[in-house]
């Protein structure tokens, strides 16, 4: 089955690497939260947003090496082992959960009173994008082939990059305006 011959059941045991990743990528997170909550404490009670960030920077890099790992390796059996494109879905999980549950926090830490709105616009959008996206991802796949669209993916995750720590710089500023 796949690339790598596995059968139906070893095939999907890599998954739990990511899903290992995804429990490490929270524990992280929990950890940053402690640095959140002795920031708001010397802030008298006020969350400071650009503190949930800090997870979100690591876990951009994560994400980015994760995609170019699996999608330089993963097609080619005969030359990579199976645990290279293994560790690159991991470092794609512990990346998502380390970007995701951040963003969250700060989008609900810089919009206090409105954050049920602002909530509700963010996963409003996220859902566009997931209905979106399987119109053309089937295209992409077949024409690109999997390993020239995990390097689209890893480009455009490297683009984005500097989102968090533009956030965590500037985010005040472009609060106060």
């Amino acid at each position: 089955m796949g690339e790598y011959g596995f059968t139906r059941g070893v095939a999907e045991l890599p998954y739990l690497s990511m899903l290992v990743d995804i429990f490490i990528g929270s524990f992280v997170c929990t950890l940053f939260e402690k640095r959140f909550n002795k920031a708001m404490a010397k802030n008298n009670g006020k969350p400071i947003p650009e503190e949930r960030l800090s997870p979100m920077i690591f876990g951009s890099i994560f994400f980015a090496i994760g995609l170019f790992l699996l999608a330089w390796s993963g097609s080619y059996p005969e030359h990579v082992h199976w645990i290279v494109p293994t560790i690159g879905s991991s470092f794609i999980g512990f990346g998502l959960i380390t970007i995701f549950l951040p963003c969250m926090n700060y989008i609900i830490d810089c919009y206090l009173m409105f954050a049920a709105s602002a909530m509700a616009a963010n996963t409003f959008l996220r859902s566009m994008f997931g209905g979106a996206f399987p119109l053309f991802a089937r295209q992409m796949f077949v024409n690109m082939k999997i390993q020239w669209v995990g390097i689209l993916l890893g480009c455009v995750s490297v683009v984005l990059l500097p989102v968090p720590f533009l956030f965590y710089s500037y985010g005040r500023k472009i609060r106060e305006k």
